[in-house]
């Protein structure tokens, strides 16, 4: 079984190879000094820039473009243009505040637009048929759709969307038929003769496929989306911005230095994740609020962590006896973790700040934690014993096997069993844990109730949002 040091080295890397596979505003070697707020200041402008999110959100949802957005992919029929569903992913993703949401609509587009010919051409609502009719004429990779923006049951086709597409050379990896990656997706609705959304996309790809410049923006009304990724193969950037107006409400950065060719990330030669990225940050934006994360030396990381191991134990009979040498677990002592702790702590860096200020409100430390757990070198003993007329085991105490015997009882008419349960010993065992440590020294490891205490008001608004 491979180490939890190199699980996490895999984790966080392969987040940042994938990421980019489909830019900092801190630089990983950035000291920022803790606030001046106090810790009950800190938690309450936290808490606020989530109310905020959630009320500029529900704004979102109430412009006329969106509106007309949900009018149109409301439309549910087999004769209405393809690029309903497309439209539909968008509303759905946005609704959710999804960053894949712009990402997962050109995905769409594209597999609407091999759907054929009778993607494009002119489309106008028809209120009697509830359904589209398609006029005359078709303009290979342009599509016009006319529909009511407020009601469809409207005899007035007001609003007008124009999607224009364009495909590149780059082949999509197994796809069969054949599917070639976009060059370009523009739509813009209309409402009224006035612009209610505009949503375009541009990217490069090499021979492989790999992006290697993609540039995509959505803007509904106030609200503004741009997503950028830029891919040299040796260096990425990924770029996620919503904002209303220049005010940014949610923000993501990802930027990663390795191989991010697709070649290199299916091959399965490769020995690890070191061999795919040397080096990575990632940046998390909601209104003023942002979390960092970065590694600077994967290949140190990897390195270090390979050299600390556990203890092999065998399982051992009632005698004390080893019962074979395939039954046997590791034992992972504080030793080991305090070297674990060591070597995170020296390669990850992780921070919560006040972007504006550029002031953080908590570090991130990893720390090793003790607590009880079995101990499998030494025999189990018996705990309870139960006898019952059907095979329904019940042990009021803790346990971690049984064992039942049965015989037929001639008298009653009934099977009987015996159920014997056992238990290891207990032993003082080790782990690693991440501990936020606020700017008054306080240090928190339990994020659950820390998040239901402080932050429950937002997390409230968000789930009622979300249902």
């Amino acid at each position: 079984m491979k180490k939890t040091i190199y699980l996490f080295a895999s984790a966080i890397t392969m987040f940042f190879a994938l990421n980019s596979c489909k830019t900092g505003t801190t630089d990983p070697d950035t000291t920022l000094n803790f606030s001046t707020l106090t810790v009950e200041q800190q938690k309450k402008s936290i808490e606020q820039s989530g109310l905020d999110l959630a009320d500029k959100m529900t704004t979102m949802q109430q412009t006329k473009g969106f509106v007309a957005l949900k009018q149109f992919t409301n439309v549910n029929s087999s004769s209405s243009p393809a690029l309903v569903a497309a439209f539909r992913t968008l509303r759905n993703g946005l609704a959710k505040n999804d960053v894949k949401a712009l990402e997962d609509f050109n995905n769409q587009m594209r597999v609407s637009k091999n759907l054929g010919s009778d993607l494009w051409g002119t489309w106008n609502w028809n209120p009697s048929t509830k359904d589209f009719d398609k006029a005359s004429g078709v303009i290979i990779n342009k599509a016009v759709i006319n529909f009511p923006a407020e009601d469809l049951n409207s005899t007035v086709n007001n609003a007008v969307l124009t999607v224009l597409y364009s495909e590149s050379n780059a082949l999509v990896p197994n796809t069969n038929p054949a599917e070639f990656y976009p060059n370009t997706i523009s739509a813009i609705l209309k409402i009224d003769n006035v612009e209610a959304i505009n949503a375009q996309f541009t990217g490069t790809y090499s021979t492989d496929g790999t992006p290697t410049s993609i540039l995509q923006t959505l803007v509904i009304g106030a609200f503004n989306w741009t997503i950028s990724v830029t891919n040299t193969n040796t260096d990425v950037s990924s770029s996620y911005v919503f904002k209303y107006n220049s005010d940014i409400l949610l923000k993501y950065e990802v930027n990663a230095k390795g191989n991010f060719t697709v070649t290199k990330i299916d091959d399965t030669n490769t020995s690890g994740p070191e061999d795919i990225i040397s080096s990575g940050n990632v940046t998390f934006q909601i209104m003023n609020v942002a979390l960092y994360g970065g590694i600077t030396d994967v290949n140190g990381f990897v390195t270090e962590g390979n050299v600390i191991h556990g203890d092999t134990v065998w399982y051992k009979d009632d005698a004390g006896n080893i019962i074979s040498k395939n039954y046997y677990y590791i034992n992972y002592s504080k030793a080991y973790y305090d070297s674990e702790v060591a070597i995170f702590n020296k390669y990850l860096k992780f921070y919560g700040y006040f972007a504006t200020e550029k002031q953080k409100f908590a570090d991130v430390e990893f720390f090793t934690s003790e607590g009880q757990g079995n101990d499998y070198s030494k025999p189990a003993t018996l705990v309870y014993t139960q006898t019952a007329t059907s095979y329904n085991p019940i042990c009021p105490v803790q346990y971690n096997y049984y064992n039942y015997s049965s015989s037929y009882n001639y008298t009653t008419n009934n099977w009987e069993y015996t159920f014997t349960f056992y238990a290891y010993p207990t032993k003082t065992v080790y782990n690693f844990q991440p501990r936020l440590v606020l700017s008054d020294g306080s240090k928190i490891t339990d994020f659950d109730t820390y998040a239901t205490d402080n932050f429950n008001t937002v997390i409230t608004k968000f789930k009622n949002m979300f249902k």
